[in-house]
């Protein structure tokens, strides 16, 4: 069987090399579509990866050079190079322009920039080329979703993996001619998206395969008590971990507003906070595209992370704060308590406090009360139910692209 993963990067592409390493190993074509960051990403791995440029001479390659030069107006990234860029960015344009005119192309691309791209024709042209047995994607917009409305078209069997919640992505994945099947983390998300109109026997409860329990990870990893030693905690104090990320001034993909200095605010008051509760130790997890405005001065309890491995901060942390990153999410499957910090643009997108799963902070004025209640045996997670301890969604998304190729 010829399987296609066409994929972003970052959490995307992370969800499907597991299932990709493993079908390997079955025996089956696996070859990639890598969008964006994801082709960096799979440079670490044996696999057949194609690019967006490797793909414009079917379609237009002066035409689509030309258009990405002229619209692409951001700054070059270390792990793209220029010409896929421009590749990216000039498909985008060339559909959007074919399916409407330049002046609303414009229109469009100015308003959304490349949120508007969804180059459905393209990718089937894509699809006519590599000719694949099935296509699996997750839930992105933009290429990811233009490649599933594509095979629809090209009566390819399709599986979307959708990463995380799909509070965003509903709005596509609802609709019941959008991939034939959707594999989605827990019971929550599936209700959600038969709520929305989906038909529950098109979904799949099945985890997220880059969500590995580090229990099932290398015995080589360090254990918790060789992590507490690196980092000079002691035995009295509570583990505090700072996911933080950045903050958008407007969410391109429900146009809210929010407040961009919010992670910084946060830095701040934990690091206040630090500076009189020694029975804390804080850790923060820094994201890699963040700027760090707020100079931190480490201490002899507060931190910036020195692993690179999420799991490794997560298996020593007490409680994970977060805003909406993945590693809220990531610290529950591990049995650690959560604070969800409320931002007004991004918090939806991760209902981790709606879910049951993380306590709300509304106002981080409040912070240190908040933390002496979670860490209090006061304080009960009502969302336990949405670990899926018992499988591994590896096995069991390999397992359905199997049954659904052979029947």
């Amino acid at each position: 069987m010829k399987i296609l993963f066409a994929s972003y990067g970052a959490g995307h592409v992370k969800a499907l090399i597991p299932v990709a390493e493993e079908l390997k190993k079955r025996g089956h074509d696996v070859i990639f579509f890598a969008f964006t960051t994801a082709f960096h990403e799979l440079k670490k791995y044996d696999f057949k990866v194609y690019k967006v440029s490797d793909f414009i001479h079917l379609i237009d390659k002066k035409t689509i050079l030309k258009l990405g030069n002229k619209y692409f107006n951001g700054k070059k990234s270390k792990l793209v190079s220029y010409k896929e860029t421009i590749s990216y960015y000039g498909l985008g344009m060339f559909d959007l322009i074919k399916k409407f005119d330049t002046d609303k192309a414009e229109r469009l691309y100015l308003n959304k920039e490349r949120h508007a791209f969804n180059p459905i024709d393209s990718m089937g042209k894509v699809l006519d080329f590599l000719d694949p047995d099935i296509l699996i994607s997750t839930n992105s917009p933009r290429y990811e979703r233009a490649i599933i409305k594509a095979a629809r078209i090209k009566k390819i069997y399709s599986i979307v993996i959708n990463d995380l919640f799909a509070t965003d992505e509903f709005k596509w994945l609802s609709k019941n001619n959008f991939g034939n099947k959707i594999c989605v983390v827990n019971n929550y998300v599936k209700d959600f998206l038969v709520e929305k109109g989906r038909k529950p026997d098109s979904i799949v409860v099945t985890g997220n395969p880059n969500f590995i329990s580090r229990k099932k990870k290398t015995r080589l990893a360090p254990t918790k008590k060789t992590l507490k030693e690196f980092y000079k905690i002691k035995k009295n104090q509570k583990v505090i971990l700072w996911a933080s990320q950045t903050v958008p001034e407007i969410n391109k993909i429900n146009g809210l507003k929010g407040d961009k200095s919010l992670p910084n605010n946060i830095l701040k008051k934990l690091f206040e906070i630090s500076a009189y509760r020694k029975d804390l130790f804080f850790i923060t997890r820094m994201h890699p595209s963040e700027k760090k405005e707020f100079k931190i001065n480490e201490t002899d309890n507060f931190i910036v992370s020195k692993k690179d491995d999420v799991y490794d901060d997560i298996l020593i942390s007490n409680i994970a704060i977060v805003i909406n990153s993945s590693i809220g999410y990531q610290a529950f499957l591990e049995q650690k308590k959560i604070i969800q910090v409320i931002n007004s643009n991004l918090s939806n997108s991760s209902p981790y406090s709606k879910m049951g799963i993380a306590s709300a902070l509304e106002d981080i004025n409040f912070f240190e009360e908040k933390l002496d209640f979670v860490l209090s045996e006061d304080y009960i997670e009502k969302g336990h139910n949405y670990r899926n301890l018992n499988k591994s969604a590896t096995q069991v998304i390999s397992n359905l692209i199997e049954e659904s190729y052979s029947s």
